[in-house]
């Protein structure tokens, strides 16, 4: 459970960070690989932290 908590929280914390970066900057091709990265990282979390494939 605190395995579970600890992924979502810090990927909160890190896609917060970036697209408030995206959003301060204001740039279109940097806002897109952000929104990219962050889709990946929602990705990994799902798969190794919340359903338990992780090492």
């Amino acid at each position: 459970m605190i395995d579970r908590l600890a992924a979502l929280l810090g990927f909160a914390l890190m896609a917060a960070f970036v697209l408030y970066l995206a959003i301060d900057i204001g740039q279109l091709p940097l806002t897109v690989i952000i929104v990219v990265v962050v889709v990946l990282a929602a990705i990994d979390v799902w798969q190794s932290g919340l359903r338990g494939n992780g090492s």
